[in-house]
């Protein structure tokens, strides 16, 4: 078999004292795992007769890396995508890369510390999280204050926040946006997380 259908095929990457499958590793991971976003979110906006506008999302991937996810997000669907990673050598990577896949103009890398903010950009609609579990966990509250902020209605697009391996401890497995187990992706949205959020 093609390991380039495998999401876990033969690839580790090392993350402190965390061994991690580099999830990103193949083009056909990175189109499930849009395909499973835009899916999710059409699903979301039949529900609400929202016609799906690709230029209203715009897409932040925390811990980009080389910027594989960002780039593809804007090569295929055309979003305005931004991608943060605390390494200097990764925004260096991962912009290049872009310049050479000619997207430079929708793509944006920025050096942070993410892990330091006190919100996620109101801008940002959906968010991608890929990163070691006990990082993934440290941002469960910024990522409830996020989902729940904004407007809520039929001209509103879903704010949609994927993790990646890993739930969210807490949040509503039944309310889950999407999943696909085999590949373990996890797609959350406001309902999600509602009934774990202080009113």
């Amino acid at each position: 078999m093609d390991n380039d259908n495998l999401p876990f095929a033969d690839c580790v990457e090392e993350f402190g004292s965390t061994t991690m499958n580099l999830y990103y590793s193949s083009p056909s991971t990175l189109a499930a795992v849009s395909s499973l976003l835009f899916k999710t979110r059409d699903t979301l906006s039949d529900a609400v007769n929202l016609h799906p506008n690709n230029d209203r999302i715009k897409f932040l991937d925390l811990g980009c890396g080389d910027g594989r996810i960002v780039i593809h997000m804007a090569k295929v669907h055309g979003i305005h995508a931004t991608g943060v990673d605390f390494s200097p050598a990764s925004i260096a990577e991962a912009t290049e890369n872009a310049r050479l896949e000619g997207v430079s103009h929708l793509c944006t890398f920025v050096m942070e510390d993410f892990m330091q903010w006190e919100n996620i950009p109101s801008e940002f609609t959906w968010i991608s999280a890929y990163l070691p579990k006990h990082v993934v966990h440290r941002l469960k509250g910024l990522a409830e204050r996020w989902l729940m902020d904004g407007e809520v209605g039929a001209d509103v697009d879903p704010k949609l926040f994927l993790t990646i391996l890993y739930e969210m401890k807490g949040w509503d497995h039944n309310k889950l946006a999407g999943s696909d187990e085999n590949m373990t992706l996890w797609i959350a949205d406001r309902q999600t997380v509602t009934p774990n959020v202080a009113k």
